[in-house]
């Protein structure tokens, strides 16, 4: 075939997608459509041929390819590149020839033609490779691109002593030692202000307190002290009120899993406790979301609820929820307590339950009211405590009353029998005992003789009913 002189080219280019466009120019001339590759790098990926690369006659087609003028021609998407994507064009013609000349019949005009074409090709992709993307030294200060910008790969010689190295994210020329006691990297080294190079490649510099740099072999002299003053940065007095714990402290803190702060509690909490945290390490200071304070019991996790902390000093420990105080003691979990205020009556030989009515603390809701007894939660050991407060009347007041445990329905236990000739009196006891969940524990009493019994009277609050959960072993 008749062509006119190969001249030289560029066999790589590159543009940037809009989203729109699908048809898009390359300069250098292609034996064939499958001698070019087709990139689409998408916006802010890291490179990857093998990703990136786009497959001929299903992501793209080419016109023009193998036309006798050696001109360019068009690469045409099948769906638009998407904005800010990086298009490459490189053409790869094989480094391969099927023509043999050992036989005298090859050895033709066209066929010579077709052969030093095949290795002109690869020598033009080899230059273009090179000078694209090989490290090379500038021969020429006005060698640019043609937006006016040095080449990324190209670099000026450097005089004599000089190697390349990085900084600051950037490359500059470091003059290598001379001799022990000169050089670029040497007085680099001996630097001790804060920032300086000396600090910073093999020194300790901390600038948020604004010390003064120091070189590594008096860094590890410093080591103990230092150590030392690192425990105390994450310690602070409060200064709120109760159950309000405020704190400052000169160290770093962040609300991640696994911060600790140790803090000298003003007050001994009365309820719900929170803790709120400032670090004076950083400018501005950082006042932090205030959080719950928790402590671990028996049945799990539980909010403070009033003399798990004492006035002295506490450890804390963010568990990504809330604070969690490390040394504090917890009130044991599925602990309840109430007491019976309003007056009863029981009659003589009379069994009634104890109507206790008025909550004291209960946490995790064990009392039913309707029953006037706990209603058990989690299956284990548990403690059971009561104290009645009891009279009689009468002409002749005296009498006995038997007070019991019942679980389900159905007496567990004699707590206490007691006997009064008139004034109040008090019937009390404590069981251990094994629960299941459902199960329902009250507290009975049994008019054994006597006038009529009064609970509770004026001093309600001597009338209680206490339940306590010890787990699923108790030593007793």
């Amino acid at each position: 075939m008749a062509m006119s002189g190969l001249p030289q080219q560029n066999t790589w280019q590159q543009y940037t997608g809009d989203g729109t466009t699908t048809i898009f120019t390359y300069s250098f001339w292609l034996p064939a459509t499958k001698d070019i590759s087709v990139y689409v790098t998408p916006f802010g990926a890291t490179p990857s041929p093998s990703a990136d690369i786009k497959v001929l006659g299903v992501d793209y087609t080419v016109t023009n390819a193998g036309n006798l003028l050696f001109l360019g021609g068009t690469v045409v998407f099948t769906v638009p590149p998407p904005t800010a994507s990086i298009i490459t064009f490189l053409r790869t013609v094989q480094n391969s020839i099927d023509t043999t000349f050992s036989q005298a019949q090859s050895i033709l005009g066209a066929n010579l033609d077709e052969a030093f074409l095949v290795l002109m090709l690869c020598v033009q992709q080899n230059t273009t490779n090179f000078s694209t993307f090989g490290l090379q030294y500038i021969v020429s200060s006005d060698i640019l691109t043609q937006s006016g910008q040095p080449y990324a790969n190209l670099i000026p010689q450097l005089p004599n002593g000089y190697i390349w190295t990085g900084q600051n994210g950037g490359v500059i020329a470091t003059l290598l030692e001379q001799s022990p006691n000169v050089g670029t990297l040497r007085s680099d080294l001996l630097q001790e202000g804060v920032g300086t190079n000396g600090t910073s490649i093999i020194g300790y510099n901390d600038p948020n307190n604004a010390n003064t740099g120091q070189l590594l072999y008096t860094y590890l002299n410093n080591m103990p002290n230092f150590i030392n003053q690192q425990s105390f940065r994450n310690y602070g007095t409060d200064t709120g009120a109760v159950n309000n714990i405020v704190v400052t402290i000169p160290g770093p803190f962040s609300l991640t899993v696994g911060q600790r702060i140790t803090v000298k509690v003003n007050h001994a909490n009365t309820g719900n406790t929170t803790m709120s945290v400032t670090s004076n390490y950083y400018t501005p200071p950082i006042t932090f979301t205030t959080k719950n304070v928790f402590v671990k019991s028996p049945g799990g996790l539980v909010a403070l609820n009033g003399n798990e902390l004492i006035a002295g000093v506490h450890e804390f420990i963010y568990d990504g929820t809330q604070m969690e105080v490390l040394d504090a003691v917890a009130r044991p979990a599925y602990y309840a307590s109430c007491t019976q205020i309003a007056i009863t009556n029981i009659a003589i030989g009379g069994v009634a339950v104890i109507p206790f009515d008025t909550v004291v603390f209960d946490a995790n809701g064990l009392f039913v009211l309707a029953d006037n007894g706990f209603v058990i939660k989690i299956g284990g050991w548990y403690t059971v405590t009561a104290l009645v407060l009891w009279s009689v009347s009468g002409s002749t007041p005296s009498g006995q009353l038997e007070m019991n445990l019942y679980v389900n329905g159905v007496i567990y236990k004699t707590m206490d029998i007691a006997f009064t000739n008139g004034s109040f009196y008090t019937t009390s006891g404590s069981v251990d005992l094994p629960l299941q969940p459902g199960d329902i524990v009250q507290i009975w009493a049994n008019n054994l003789s006597g006038a009529i019994y009064f609970f509770g009277s004026a001093s309600g609050a001597n009338t209680n009913f206490e339940l306590t959960y010890h787990g699923t072993s108790f030593d007793t």
